[in-house]
């Protein structure tokens, strides 16, 4: 290509030259019209090339960026050099406490110095970006990789049957793991704050997730479970949940287990369900309506506080007992049916609910909290066929 520009130039070189040379001739006429003929001819032709030039250099250079992919990242099993370690005469093994090495994505070797790895321990290791666990590990132990804040991927092998207090406490990196059907506890705080995960599902096996296990996790707007105990603040703060569907065999919802969810519009609860805990539902400023089981005989305390977007609840015959706040400052609240089996509502149960209008208690109820219908100007509470407002409430308390 460099070879055809140059000769091209050194043509149009002597060109122009030959024109110089017969310009000073003579012999000007017929001469001098050829040598410009000649002179254009040349210029066109060297102009062509150079376009010619031109978009072929244009094709190659976006060819070339076309083509251009980045090598994918080799995972590798680095040499006991590049970790601290020690042997725990207890585990009967080796503890890695700390990876030393370049590369970015790691298998955890089996062995070190011949004694089986057993532990590890590799806190805020922020430049691994994929760790492969191996399969003689039947457990991601606590903390394992906790405020591993680069960590993208995660490979947990069949082998591994739970997975540990804070094991990825923190890895804001993670978009997504698998949990193996292996599996069946998740521990505390496991994935707490793993705010890039977009999706989980857990399998059949899992029976138990523990304490703020998905807290924080607020990218996470998709989660299946499929029969498992969801303990205390298990997706506490997992704002961008916009829908839970509560599936069968699962039997308790455990203190707090959604609050603070405020994309969460719709719960759909199976009746294998018997117990919802205390405000487990409260502060999702965005649910619109809930569906509660038959299977459910009591509404705990602060249930749906300040779930302001609500606007209808039907209790079930099933439910004795609304606890205290269980529907504080649902200001949406327009319409709630109290069934005739419920026999005591706690106090502030439905403070501050400033649309609802009809509120009818049945005859059986033997006791309500203080404060229960306060600030709930447009509020009237019928009672064995008399009338309440906000005017004389109190005289409703005072008949318990």
């Amino acid at each position: 290509m460099k070879k055809r520009i140059i000769s091209a130039l050194l043509a149009l070189a002597t060109a122009i030259s030959m024109a110089g040379c017969n310009a000073k001739s003579e012999d000007t006429g017929a001469n001098s019209n050829e040598v410009t003929k000649a002179q254009t001819t040349a210029n066109r032709e060297e102009t062509q090339k150079a376009e010619t030039t031109k978009k072929e250099t244009t094709v190659e250079t976006t060819t070339a960026e076309t083509t251009v992919t980045e090598p994918p990242v080799e995972v590798v099993e680095p040499p006991a050099s590049d970790f601290e370690y020690e042997y725990d005469a207890v585990l009967e093994g080796v503890v890695i406490t700390e990876y030393t090495g370049e590369a970015v994505s790691i298998r955890i070797p089996k062995e070190i110095d011949g004694d089986v790895v057993k532990k590890v321990t590799l806190y805020g290791c922020s430049g691994l970006k994929s760790i492969t666990i191996p399969d003689s590990f039947t457990s991601v132990n606590e903390s394992a990789f906790t405020n591993c804040t680069g960590l993208t991927s995660v490979t947990i092998p069949d082998s591994v049957t739970s997975i540990g207090d804070s094991a990825f406490y923190g890895c804001r990196g993670l978009t997504s793991i698998t949990i193996p059907d292996s599996v069946t506890s998740i521990g505390e705080r496991a994935f707490y704050g793993c705010e890039g995960f977009t999706s989980i599902t857990i399998p059949d096996s899992v029976i138990s997730i523990g304490e703020y296990a998905f807290s924080n996790c607020e990218g996470l707007t998709n989660i299946t479970i499929c029969n498992s105990f969801i303990g205390k603040y298990a997706f506490y703060e997992c704002t961008g949940l916009t829908n839970i569907e509560i599936p069968n065999n699962v039997t308790s919802i455990s203190v707090g287990a959604f609050g603070y969810c405020a994309g969460l519009t719709s719960v759909t609860i199976a009746d294998s369900v018997t117990s919802i805990g205390e405000g487990a539902f409260g502060n999702c400023t965005g649910l619109t309506s809930i569906t509660i089981p038959d299977s459910i005989t009591s509404i705990d305390v602060a249930v749906f506080t300040y779930c302001t977007e609500l606007t209808s609840v039907t209790i079930p015959d099933s439910v004795t007992s609304i606890g205290n706040g269980a529907f504080n400052y649902c200001t949406g609240l327009k319409s709630i049916t109290i069934p005739d089996s419920v026999t005591s509502i706690g106090d502030y149960a439905f403070y501050n609910c400033t649309t609802l209008r009809d509120l009818t208690i049945p005859d059986g109820v033997t006791s309500i909290g203080r404060g229960a219908v306060d600030d709930c100007k447009a509020l009237t509470v019928t009672y064995k066929g008399k009338s309440y407002n906000y005017t004389n409430f109190k005289d409703l308390y005072n008949l318990f």
